[in-house]
């Protein structure tokens, strides 16, 4: 028997190669479905999030439409979908992750021999625009003008946990008492809440890149020791708070964890009662993340400290002039945090 040379071939030649007959006669959306059903284990969950949406919003219902079996698909069949989709005022980066999602279930059908065809080595890469990327004008101001109008809301404690220490939303969720060592001056980052798919959030662990250590300023720990209180005394008047969520720091008044997207529209809310251009959690971790890059903090300090694996993922590269008591503030946080990383090196070597 000759070497089979093209996929067709391949369809005709199934049942003698060592491709599983229940991929014989299944779908590309099915076998979609069935690769990210195992490969969801190994998917961080706020990751596997994404890849269901664009799965079920626009991978799913364009094959379907067009009963495209899983032998059958080609570099063509895939192209011609990316370029569908750039047609229709996607953007180069989002389409970019559609082709991802494709490529890691084509891929791993090509490595275990399913398909003769490394399909994804013919596929248009999308290299995405850096001109589409609108980075907001953040004024030098934003951090401590968001936290002085959220004086006194419910949305305080958020907002402090981001512009102090350049927390993302995720992380501020799932922020716990049990998470803040008052005598160590310590906030540990461990969990984090996402928007779920099925419901309005998911409580899962950060990722291993996330979770860290970072110094607490003396103020601030007063103003989260405040917060307990008042939490304390919520459920010893309310008889309906809710206890599941006892331990967790961002919860409403009745004791329930509040959803990203509630707290994002308080924050929305806030800055639009005092006349403010409407930012996100994310803005403000962008604003910490390039203050930090403007006193001239190295990329792997920055990386450390927010829990990332590179900073173009926060989009930070531009430098930007804060005002002087929020760097100042940011400076001594990383230098404490930055001699007890040395004292920590020291011991580790006399020992």
């Amino acid at each position: 028997m000759g070497i089979i040379k093209t996929q067709q071939e391949f369809i005709g030649n199934s049942k003698r190669s060592g491709i599983p007959k229940g991929l014989q006669r299944i779908s590309f959306c099915d076998y979609l479905r069935n690769f990210y059903s195992v490969k969801q284990i190994e998917i961080e969950p706020s990751s596997f999030n994404g890849y269901q949406k664009i799965l079920e919003n626009h991978i799913y219902p364009y094959f379907n439409e067009r009963n495209i079996q899983f032998l059958a698909i080609s570099s063509d069949e895939i192209n011609t979908y990316l370029s569908y989709k750039l047609n229709n005022g996607f953007s180069s980066s989002t389409v970019k992750k559609h082709r991802e999602v494709m490529g890691q279930a084509l891929r791993s059908a090509f490595e275990k021999g399913w398909i003769t065809d490394d399909i994804m080595s013919s596929v248009t890469n999308i290299v995405p625009d850096n001109s589409e990327k609108s980075i907001k004008s953040i004024p030098p101001d934003l951090l401590d003008s968001v936290l002085s109008f959220a004086e006194g809301t419910d949305v305080y404690v958020p907002v402090m946990l981001s512009v102090r220490y350049g927390l993302e939303r995720a992380e501020i969720l799932g922020l716990r008492w049990s998470d803040i060592d008052v005598e160590k001056r310590e906030i540990n980052i461990r969990n984090v809440v996402i928007k779920g798919s099925s419901s309005a959030y998911d409580i899962h662990p950060a990722a291993d890149v996330a979770v860290r250590t970072l110094p607490a300023f003396d103020g601030d720990l007063a103003i989260l020791e405040d917060e307990y209180a008042k939490q304390i005394e919520l459920r010893k008047n309310n008889s309906n708070y809710c206890r599941k969520f006892y331990d967790f720091v961002v919860v409403s008044r009745n004791g329930y964890l509040i959803g990203p997207d509630n707290l994002s529209k308080k924050l929305n809310d806030l800055m639009r009662e005092n006349n403010m251009e409407r930012v996100s959690f994310s803005d403000l971790r962008r604003a910490y993340a390039a203050s930090l890059v403007s006193m001239g903090f190295n990329n792997r300090a920055i990386c450390s400290w927010l829990g990332v694996k590179s900073i173009s993922t926060i989009g930070c590269e531009q430098n930007m002039d804060f005002v002087d008591n929020q760097i100042c503030m940011i400076k001594n946080a990383l230098e404490f945090y930055r001699k007890e990383e040395v004292e920590k090196n020291e011991s580790a070597e006399l020992s």
